[in-house]
This record gives C-alpha cells, structure tokens and sequence, in this order.
C-alpha cells in the first residue's frame, strides 16, 4: 500500500508553483520602495544640438608673428529627454587650400570632466565648453573655418555624433 502524501503529488507541487510564479515575478520586476536605481524615460534616442557662438567666430590677429587666436563657446544641447555621457568634444582647424590640419583641440571624457567640471549632459540641459585656438596660416591671413564634433553616448547606449562647420573671419 502506498502513503504518498496528497500535497506532494507532482501535479500539486505544480499547482503550488503556478500560484507563486506571479508573486515572485512581480516582486522582482516592480521597483521597491526607497530604491536608488533610476528608471530610464519612455525615450529611445537622445538628441543633441551642436552650435558656436559667435558664428562666425572672430579670429584676433597678431601683427608681429600673424598668429591667430580664435575664442568661441560650443553649446551642446540635449533635445529629447535622454541625457549620457559625452565621449569627446573636438574642434579642428584645416589650412584652406590644402587642408592640412593646422589646430586641434581634442577633450575626451576625462578632459571634460577636469576643464568643464562635467562629462554629463543631462535631458533637456545645455552644457557650455569654451575653447581658443591659435593657428597661423601660410599667407598671414585669419579667414578659415572651424570643424566642431561632439560625440555622445546616450544612457541607452547609443552613440550620437554631431558635427559643425564654422567660419572664422
């Protein structure tokens, strides 16, 4: 004669665990209360806004060596409500005629971080970089252009690049 026990029957072991399933899966899946973890918007890509002010950036000749210096702000705007981490802000200037590349002005992350106080540009927020370059072109003149490129990594891990081509006079 067998004593098998009603409630330990594979099929109500089952019955059991079918009732609980719910239980534990929403206690895993719904936040808890005093939680630290930030909840992500309804937002699939961030967008970002690259301008420069002045535009056209005004370049300050030397008259002794004819070194330029150009000055100009580079505002970076998030646009969609997702904010991330900015991966590198660089600004370029190219010698007209040839293109060769005759300044550079590179921040990664961590430059950010040490000259600006951020690498982070939250939702909706507009982050501010001042820059200066000094260059001197072949024939002593000031008008060339600058080449400004943000790139951007969104907290859903995209990765958004954006780039500007600016006058200077």
């Amino acid at each position: 004669m067998s004593t098998s026990r009603p409630d330990r029957t594979p099929t109500n072991q089952r019955r059991r665990a079918a009732r609980l399933a719910p239980a534990l899966l929403g206690a895993l899946l719904l936040p808890s209360c005093g939680s630290s973890t930030p909840t992500l918007p309804d937002v699939y890509i961030a967008v970002i806004q690259v301008t420069v002010d002045p535009n056209p950036v005004v370049g300050v000749q030397n008259v002794l060596t004819g070194s330029v210096s150009a000055s100009y702000r580079i505002n970076i705007q998030e646009l969609n409500g997702l904010g991330g981490e900015l991966q590198f802000v660089s600004s370029t200037i190219y010698e007209p005629t040839t293109g060769q590349q005759i300044a550079l002005n590179y921040f990664d992350s961590d430059d950010l971080t040490v000259f600006v106080g951020t690498k982070r540009l939250e939702a909706n927020e507009t982050l501010v970089i001042p820059q200066s370059l000094t260059y001197t072109l072949p024939d002593f003149t000031k008008a060339t252009s600058v080449t400004v490129s943000v790139q951007m990594k969104d907290d859903r891990q995209n990765l958004i690049t954006r780039s500007l081509l600016v006058p200077i006079e």
